[in-house]
């Protein structure tokens, strides 16, 4: 999930460090949708990140929109 994860933290700890001034690019978190995980398979694969939400976050990060 984009909130409380593990991942989205330690990003959190390195925006707010100066280890940030030494990053080439900026950071974006790509992540399950902030609800619980459905149990239809459906509605669960809705919630994930698809091929082209991965796609568009990408593009983002190297600055292609």
């Amino acid at each position: 999930h984009k909130t409380g994860g593990f991942i989205g933290e330690i990003a959190a700890m390195i925006a707010e460090s100066d280890a940030f001034d030494y990053l080439d690019g900026r950071i974006l978190r790509l992540a399950a949708e902030d609800v619980p995980v459905p149990y239809n398979a459906k509605l669960e694969a809705a919630m994930l990140p698809s091929v082209e939400r991965i796609k568009k976050y990408i593009l983002k990060l190297v600055n292609k929109r």
